[in-house]
């Protein structure tokens, strides 16, 4: 058998050339897009690798016979071009016939692998049972794919893809482009965790909003991906839009921010880092804490906090207490409550605490979720504390997760703005505020 690779400016020529020396039994085995330098001095061009099986001198002498045999005239050349145009569709379909041809042999390969699964001595063992399942359900799956691609190759054979707007190689050649850009950016966030569903919904907008052209730019593509990305994340700082009292817009009624999440998400840190952010902006801040659990009374955490930063500090039972600090604290700006612990399956302690803080117009209620959190837990958080009326999301430990897909989903699915991230415990420090273009660098892994 013989191999050589071709080179040349464009896949049509590379297939001329192929079928100049190999003649029509060539096989393609390879198609490789290349490109050398930046900007003004880049080049590009295609290789091509195909055998044949048959010495290349026989195929010469081929050629030799056909080039001595029939001349074509100025007037032939344009159908000439077309079977050309036509011979370069069919070296496509062949291509398309091969990758289908080698993913059988995949098949059949792990069709060998069952059996010798199946042959082994502990083939009643839990994982192997499940080792053996899994496989069979890949073999289903990639059949299924084959039969896909098998009705599409004949499709496209029964069409008339040779029409005045489209020429069949421009068409394979767009296509096969686009869906390898949009492929990878797709794995990028679908490894990131976003929902498939919602990633898929962004790429058909960035190929609706880019020209085809465009499309072959794997910058132009990323660039438009995330423009439509960042337009889609909703975020809010809800301690820009307080008042300050020597404002003349000042409520005579002070803001009470209310954090709430389960045991452990990191509330309290969450608590010290806005009462430190408020303080930056001129304002005067108070800390609550609902419910401290802490059989050591000279260790609260939040207690503490509030000491170091000299800020009034009181400790609340009920909402009737709730109310009563409210009023004695009249003369602030914002006041932080921390919610120390909430149970997700006493639904009816969650309700009462729900209606206590609800009855009270100026608390405004936040869900503190963990960032390692996994995706279908965070948005049953997000549902089960919407009896709360929350107005907005704040992401901790965001230092310990190693994909963010979650957060953009929990956004997206619950209809709630991020307010902050949490990338740490180090008070101050470790904690921003929320931006569309942090959360597309995370995700998009744009650095």
């Amino acid at each position: 058998m013989q191999v050589k690779q071709f080179k040349a400016p464009t896949l049509t020529e590379a297939l001329k050339n192929v079928k100049k020396e190999f003649g029509s039994e060539a096989i393609i085995l390879k198609t490789k897009r290349c490109k050398k330098g930046f900007g003004p001095l880049s080049h590009s061009w295609v290789e091509v690798t195909a055998s044949i099986s048959e010495p290349i001198h026989m195929k010469e002498q081929e050629n030799l016979n056909v080039s001595q045999n029939v001349v074509l005239s100025q007037e032939e050349y344009s159908s000439s071009e077309e079977r050309n145009q036509k011979i370069s569709y069919q070296s496509e379909i062949e291509i398309l016939k091969q990758k289908i041809q080698m993913d059988f042999e995949k098949l059949n390969d792990l069709e060998k692998v069952i059996q010798e699964l199946q042959a082994e001595k502990n083939k009643n063992s839990e994982h192997l049972k499940k080792e053996m399942s899994y496989l069979k359900h890949r073999v289903e799956e990639m059949r299924e794919t084959q039969k896909k691609q098998a009705s599409e190759i004949h499709t496209l054979c029964q069409q008339n893809i040779l029409s005045e707007n489209f020429k069949a190689l421009d068409f394979m050649t767009h296509l096969g482009l686009n869906e390898a850009i949009l492929q990878e950016f797709l794995e990028i966030m679908l490894l990131q965790g976003i929902d498939r569903k919602i990633a898929l919904d962004l790429l058909r907008k960035v190929q609706l909003n880019l020209k085809a052209e465009q499309l072959r730019n794997k910058e132009e593509v990323l660039n438009q991906l995330a423009t439509i990305f960042m337009n889609s994340i909703q975020v809010m700082n809800p301690i820009s839009q307080i008042k300050s009292a020597e404002s003349e817009c000042f409520s005579p009624q002070p803001i009470a921010f209310s954090l709430l999440g389960l045991s452990g998400v990191g509330k309290t840190t969450v608590t010290a880092q806005l009462s430190l952010l408020a303080k930056k902006r001129d304002l005067k801040v108070g800390i609550l804490q609902w419910g401290a659990l802490f059989n050591n009374k000279d260790f609260n955490p939040i207690e503490i906090y509030a000491k170091m930063f000299k800020l009034p500090f009181r400790l609340l039972k009920d909402s009737f207490a709730l109310k009563r600090v409210l009023a004695e604290f009249r003369s602030l700006d914002l006041i932080l409550v921390d919610i120390s612990e909430v149970h997700l399956k006493d639904m009816d302690s969650m309700t009462q605490l729900a209606k206590s803080l609800n009855q009270i117009p100026q608390v405004q209620n936040f869900i503190v979720i963990d960032a390692t959190t996994r995706d279908l837990e965070m948005l049953t958080i997000a549902k089960q504390f919407s009896v709360f009326r929350p107005q907005g999301l704040v992401f901790s430990k965001l230092d310990h997760a190693r994909i963010y897909g979650g957060i953009y989903n929990t956004m997206i699915k619950s209809k709630l703005p991020v307010l902050f991230f949490g990338m740490g415990r180090k008070v101050p420090g470790d904690f921003e505020e929320a931006t569309p273009e942090r959360l597309a660098s995370f995700i998009l892994e744009i650095h």
